[in-house]
């Protein structure tokens, strides 16, 4: 194999994608654990506090990587910018919808907040809440929720919505447009309320780490890392790890930038693990395949659905309740996503059930035309 084509093979592919977000849900896991109600012993030791603060990144990470992807995604397709976005949208609200029709379901018996009717309300209130719930757009307007912990998806739809946009203002003005994006963050660092921005502008907070995300992929910058990762092993796994640290010491200081760095710091640090090729990295491609689905079902069962909730309490140590959570959400994903394999098999049958019958249908027709 000659070293162009081996070097066309060393990118930052989807089996990479994959093992970040298995990296990212990892953490995601081990942040909403440590913030939860759910009886910790670390937390006599005020290590959970420590420990929570260090893994917010999760959420920066998931964001370069969704920029990163649509990027790519963007660039191989043909069709119009409005045709792109419907596509990538639908696939978006029928995955997140795959998961909020169960749950609203369960939600009458389990919820801790009550039946859907207490949390959404009555009369004509109560169907707009749920209909913003519904389409995933309720953080925008502040209004009831299943499960707070999905209001990550208020954020990527308008990013999906804008993508165009914001794709060509990278494009075009990289510089200028990562500039724009930091103003928020560093007007909040300066005024030293965090809270106000994180909490009620969240898009504001995460375009930064999305436009670098879609500037990562247009400059084909992680292709570059991989390759170079795959020259220097051991040289970059000490670099990166030492980036780690110090991209999450400037993270406690500084909080908002710094924090993208440091997300970019574990992503370098991703990369650099995948090209040792440790056996682990299938299992954290797995996980990363069901990222999404983690994402949207975890919560419910550290807090929502007190049935699960009780359960997750019994185990006295802090490493069982994790490995629970990880291994209940995932099982859930795993059945989630075969019915919708089972779906579309199902669909995919009956349509060529009904191209079969037409094909037969125009084939009889032009017997009959002939005699």
């Amino acid at each position: 194999m000659s070293k162009e084509s081996s070097n066309k093979k060393q990118i930052f592919d989807k089996s990479y994608t994959l093992f970040m977000k298995g990296i990212a849900v990892l953490i995601l896991l081990l942040h909403h654990l440590m913030c939860s109600k759910i009886e910790i012993p670390l937390r006599n030791f005020h290590i959970d506090a420590i420990i929570t603060d260090i893994t917010k990144v999760c959420v920066a990470i998931f964001t370069i990587l969704s920029g990163y992807g649509l990027t790519k995604s963007y660039e191989k397709n043909k069709g119009t910018n409005m045709k792109f976005i419907v596509v990538h949208l639908k696939k978006l609200i029928l995955n997140y919808w795959c998961v909020y029709i169960p749950a609203f379901v369960l939600s009458f018996f389990l919820h801790i907040s009550g039946t859907p009717f207490q949390i959404y309300g009555l009369g004509l209130k109560g169907i707009i809440n749920f209909l913003l719930d519904l389409i995933g757009l309720r953080a925008l307007f502040y209004t009831p929720t299943l499960n707070n912990t999905w209001w990550y998806m208020e954020i990527i739809i308008i990013y999906y919505i804008f993508f165009p946009l914001l794709h060509k203002c990278i494009k075009k003005f990289p510089v200028f447009s990562l500039l724009v994006a930091t103003l928020p963050c560093v007007l909040v660092e300066i005024k030293g309320n965090i809270s106000i921005l994180i909490s009620t502008d969240r898009e504001l907070f995460y375009i930064l780490p999305f436009l670098i995300g879609i500037l990562l992929a247009d400059k084909k910058i992680l292709d570059k890392l991989v390759i170079y990762c795959n020259k220097n092993r051991m040289e970059v796994l000490i670099i990166s790890i030492f980036s780690v640290l110090v991209s999450q010491y400037l993270s406690t200081q500084f909080r908002l930038i710094p924090n993208v760095f440091y997300a970019m710091a574990i992503i370098f640090l991703g990369i650099s693990l995948k090209s040792i090729g440790l056996t682990i990295t299938k299992y954290l491609e797995i996980l990363g395949k069901n990222s999404m689905n983690i994402f949207l079902v975890h919560s419910f069962y550290y807090y929502y659905f007190i049935i699960f909730y009780k359960f997750m309490n019994v185990q006295k140590f802090f490493i069982f309740k994790y490995l629970e959570l990880l291994l209940i959400s995932l099982g859930t994903s795993m059945l989630i996503e075969k019915f919708k394999v089972d779906l579309f098999i199902k669909r995919k049958i009956e349509d060529r059930k009904i191209e079969t019958e037409e094909e037969t249908k125009e084939e009889l027709e032009e017997v009959y035309a002939k005699k």
